[in-house]
Formats: C-alpha cells, structure tokens, sequence
C-alpha cells in the first residue's frame, strides 16, 4: 500500500510537470527570484544519466524509492507515509526564453487535471532569466475521481490498476512548487511535493540550488 502510494504520488508530480533560451530584457520587469548564496555550502551531486544536480545534503538525500523522475528526498521523511521529494524533467530544446504564452499552455493543460488546483503562476526572474513559477495543490475525493474518469485521464480499469477508490481516497493531500527554466537550451522542469507549511522553503531551497548548478550531460 505505501508503495502504491509513493508511485501515484510520483505520478501526480509528473502531471503537474507536464502542460507544457536564452536571457530576455522582459525578465528584468518580474518580481525576482534571488539565488541562494552557495559558495560556503557543502553540496553533493546527483546524476540521473541526463543531467547532474547539486543539493545540500544535510537536508536531503538520494536513499529513497526512485519512481519515475524522482531525484531526492528529504532526510527526515524517507520512509514516511508523506515523502517530501524533488522531481526533475528536461522536457527538450527550447531556443526561446519562457514567456506568458507558454505560461498559459501550461495552466490549459493544468485545468484538466481535477485533483490540481493552481495557487500561484506568475512569471519571475532568476538570474537574470524568466523562469514561470508554479504553486499547486493536491486533494482527491470520489468526485474528483468521477471526474478524472469522465475527463478520460483515468479509466475505470487502470483505477482498478492503481489499487481502486480506497487506495486513491488515502493520498494525503499535499502540495508541490514547480519552477520552468531554460539551461543550455533546454526546458528543465524542477517540482518538489511537500505536505506541511514548514517544508515549503526546504522546497523552494532544493529547487534554488538546482537552478543554479544543472549541468545537461
């Protein structure tokens, strides 16, 4: 059961990463994002065979269930029934820097997706760059479920699949920040899922050092 749990959560991240260059002038008009300074902090490496990461690793950790495009998790909640994990997709070249349109691609597909509610999507700088910024969260009940199913994201056989009603009633609610940047020309798509208020800036922490340190191999 917690398993089942952990890849349906994974897969809840990945529907909120998915919807959808360089520098642009526009970028110095968005409330900023400002790094974090990382030149005193000991960080440790990750790779996944697409890119190599850097994070603070007294606050997470690659010891967890590795389950689609999951990278850490947070030292105090491996194991746990609420996992706190970052996630990482390079979702392909793109030559243009993020702008409003794809912004608004992004929440068009986001509003299909019953479980997901969009707090927060704003355009914002870091670095000197646009990157879209994204704040959701995550609840289900029989009529979201419906509603998926009617929506034909689920099918009552992979429900079913998925270990029925019960299993997908007893996903905690949770929520996730996901920031859209452009390194190397690609599209890297950083999501983090937490569950309680004071996670929030280890969240927004993890994915800050990322930003900075991303290397596409």
């Amino acid at each position: 059961m917690k398993k089942m749990k952990r890849i349906l959560a994974a897969g809840l991240m990945l529907l909120a990463l998915a919807g959808c260059g360089t520098s642009d002038n526009q970028a110095a008009e968005y409330p900023a994002m400002e790094p974090l300074d990382i030149s005193k902090m000991e960080l440790a490496t990750v790779e996944n065979g697409t890119a190599k990461y850097q994070y603070d690793a007294d606050v997470w950790t690659t010891e967890g269930e590795v389950v689609n495009s999951l990278v850490l998790y947070a030292r105090d909640t491996v194991g746990t029934e609420k996992p706190v994990a970052i996630n990482v997709q390079i979702a392909g070249e793109r030559k243009k820097a993020l702008d409003e349109d794809l912004m608004n691609q992004v929440l068009e597909q986001l509003e299909k997706n019953a479980s997901l509610t969009v707090e927060k999507c704003e355009l914002r700088s870091f670095d000197g760059n646009p990157v879209i910024y994204m704040e959701n969260s995550f609840t289900f009940n029989d009529e979201v479920i419906d509603q998926m199913i009617e929506n034909e994201l689920w099918t009552e056989e992979s429900l079913e699949q998925a270990g029925g009603r019960e299993t997908i009633l007893a996903i905690p609610d949770s929520h996730s920040i996901v920031v859209y940047g452009i390194l190397d020309g690609n599209l890297v798509i950083y999501g983090g899922t937490y569950y309680e208020d004071a996670q929030k800036q280890e969240v927004l922490d993890a994915i800050n050092i990322m930003l900075q340190t991303t290397e596409i191999e």
